[in-house]
């Protein structure tokens, strides 16, 4: 539906085991059908890795949502 255009993800050195997952089906059944991202920043917090990711100008229809920044939302 294009509701997302930029991912935290964080990313930690510990297994938990099985849990949920983070999304669910969207349907894509390929690597090339996939949504894209452009990293944006990655940030090492402790042991922890928080990596930020924007939908890329070429991502698929799911991610295509016209991104702003603070200045541009004042």
């Amino acid at each position: 539906a294009g509701a997302v255009d930029e991912i935290h993800a964080y990313l930690a050195p510990v297994l938990l085991g099985a849990g949920l997952g983070a999304v669910g089906d969207l349907g894509v059944s390929t690597l090339a059908g996939a949504p894209r991202f452009t990293t944006h920043d990655v940030r090492r917090l402790g042991e922890d890795v928080l990596v930020v990711a924007r939908a890329s100008p070429s991502a698929h229809p799911l991610t295509t949502v016209p991104s702003t920044t603070p200045e541009q939302e004042s």
